[in-house]
Parts: C-alpha cells; sequence; structure tokens
C-alpha cells in the first residue's frame, strides 16, 4: 500500500463501514474529513481525536502535542487532557525518548494541559520512533462544531499560511542540505512559523462568531483539507489561489524540493465556514486576537463543482487529496 493516510474510498469501505455507533450519546462519530468523535456528558460534549507522527523525528514531541489539539479545536474544543504512546525502533537511545517527553511536557504546559496516561515500549515492530497522542477536550453540546456543516453560499476563511507543519518539518529534518540555501530573513520566518503551529485562538475565533464548519489543514495540504470538508458537507466550491498565502520560506523549499506547497501538509492553519451574516464576527476578532486571517472562496451547492481559480483565470479542479509529498521529500 502507499506510503500515508488511507486513500478516502478505501477509508470508507474498508475501515468506516465496519463501525457501528452504538450508543445515542454518541454525538459525532468517524467520518471522512471528520478529525475528533464526540460523546455526550449531560449539558457538555467530551471531544476525543488521536493523531501519530510517523514523518517528523525533529521536534516530534511538540508537534504530538498541537496536532492533536489543533484536531479538538476545530470542534470548537477546549483540550483537557493527552494520553501519549511512544513505540521506539531496538536501535533507539534512551537519550532520544527522554528529549521526546521534554518536548511534550513543554508542548503541554505552554497550551494548559495535562498528561495523564499513555504507553511507552521498544520494539522491532517499528523502524522509526513512531508517537501517537490522544486529545481529550470539552465543548457545551450546542457549540460543537463539525467539518460537516458548511452550506451553500458560506464564505470560506484560511488562517496563517500553506504548508506551515511540512515547512517546520522539511526545515528541521533537511537542514543540513539547506544550509546555503536560507538566508537569516528565511531563518527568521521559520522561527516565526515554528511558532504558529496552534490552531487553538482560531477554534476560539470560530466558536464565538459561530462558524458552520471549521477543518484543520493536515496531510493532503490546503486543497486536501478543502475537498474534505466539501466531501463532508455534500457540497461544493470556488477557491481563489490568489488569496491562499504562500510564506516566503515556504516557497523557497518547494521550488528546491518540487513540491506544490497547497498539496503539502499544513496543521497550524484552519480552514473556517461562516455565514455572510457573521464574517464581521470573525474578520474583527482574528484582529484582535492578532491571528493572519483571509477569504479564500465560497461553498458552493453543487458537490461536483470543486474548483480552485488561479492566475490568468486558470481553473484547477480539487479532487481528492492524493499522498501528501512530505513522504516523498523526506524519501520515506
Amino acid at each position: 500500500m502507499k506510503e500515508g493516510k488511507l486513500d478516502n474510498e478505501v477509508l470508507e469501505h474498508s475501515v468506516l463501514s465496519k463501525i457501528k455507533l452504538n450508543s445515542e450519546d454518541i454525538l459525532l462519530g468517524p467520518g471522512v474529513g471528520e478529525d475528533c468523535g464526540a460523546i455526550r456528558f449531560g449539558s457538555e460534549a467530551c471531544v476525543v481525536t488521536t493523531d501519530p507522527i510517523t514523518g517528523a523525528t525533529k521536534g516530534s514531541g511538540k508537534l504530538s502535542v498541537h496536532v492533536s489539539c489543533n484536531d479538538l479545536a476545530s470542534s470548537g474544543a477546549e483540550p483537557v487532557a493527552l494520553t501519549v504512546t511512544v513505540l521506539a525502533p531496538i536501535h533507539a537511545a534512551l537519550e532520544e525518548i527522554e528529549a521526546m517527553m521534554e518536548e511534550i511536557a513543554e508542548a503541554a504546559a505552554d497550551i494548559g494541559v495535562s498528561v495523564i496516561g499513555g504507553h511507552t515500549e521498544v520494539t522491532s515492530a517499528v523502524t522509526r520512533m513512531v508517537l501517537s497522542v490522544t486529545a481529550l477536550g470539552r465543548v457545551p453540546v450546542e457549540e460543537l462544531i463539525s467539518t460537516a456543516g458548511a452550506k451553500p453560499g458560506d464564505w470560506i476563511y484560511m488562517s496563517k499560511s500553506a504548508a506551515l507543519e511540512g515547512t517546520v518539518i522539511i526545515a528541521a529534518e533537511k537542514a543540513d542540505q539547506l544550509e546555503a540555501l536560507l538566508s537569516q530573513e528565511d531563518q527568521d520566518e521559520l522561527e516565526l512559523l515554528q511558532q504558529s503551529l496552534s490552531v487553538l485562538k482560531e477554534g476560539r475565533m470560530g466558536r464565538m462568531a459561530g462558524v458552520s464548519a471549521m477543518h484543520d489543514v493536515t496531510e493532503g495540504g490546503t486543497l486536501g483539507a478543502i475537498w474534505e470538508v466539501c466531501e463532508a458537507s455534500g457540497t461544493g466550491c470556488t477557491i481563489w489561489g490568489s488569496e491562499i498565502v504562500v510564506a516566503g520560506i515556504t516557497q523557497k523549499l518547494a521550488k528546491f524540493f518540487g513540491f506544490n506547497p497547497l498539496n503539502m501538509i499544513g496543521s497550524g492553519s484552519m480552514l473556517m465556514t461562516i455565514s455572510p451574516d457573521k464574517a464581521q464576527i470573525l474578520e474583527v476578532e482574528a484582529i484582535r486576537q492578532g491571528v493572519a486571517l483571509r477569504r479564500i472562496g465560497v461553498i458552493e451547492p453543487d458537490p461536483a463543482q470543486r474548483r480552485m481559480i488561479g492566475e490568468d483565470v486558470e481553473i484547477v479542479t480539487i479532487g481528492k487529496p492524493d499522498v501528501d509529498p512530505l513522504y516523498r521529500v523526506l524519501g520515506f
């Protein structure tokens, strides 16, 4: 099979079709584009998500905390606790596990979330470190947000820039190769991106403004996340490619390694859909919170119309996400 997440058709046929919801308290179950599950506990929902980090070694502890808590934020939930599973290859050094756990503890403290358990194991079943974090959060039931909530006519917003996580990972993993390529200005921009991996602010903004859907940009990048929002909600879209921000260092890495930034893994950026009458609330709150936010398109009623309009009015069909280019760049 191909490296990366299962193809969505395979996921639906071989995985999701086997799952049955056995409780009326399940508010949000598994589906294409849905990053979280949610369980009713009285007036509140417990929101749960789990994510592995397999494409990064340097900085993976910090990434694992942010990626999992970002999924919670896309449901409007506030992170409360984490469990951590570490599978280390037999050639790993104890110092690697210690360094990873120090990163996890530091990132968790920054967010204000607690590590409450997990599992640590050395095994020949893996050839490189595999880190998986399960995150639990809470949100009032009536404020729970799903990827499937987008409606025709909604405006589509995107925070920050494309390929944010991929840029950070590639710069760390390929540091020796990039030493002569990156200027001091690039390094300064990279540092800002490293500090922008969380979308908790966006989650709070979206919940407060009354967005119809939110989705954290992960594998498959910006276009993959847009496709998943449309697929989950049974809608189409028109995207204005010129409105999608791509950082200078990301453009430089994309040219050097030959990848499309709009298809590259991009946790740290949030997609939000919202009715036009509420959009000003979201925009004002973004300014107040200091979060870069741009309107990049509109949700269309026809699921067959998923398109991006680029320069010179070139129209590109937005298809289901393929294997993320990160794996090729890292040589996996």
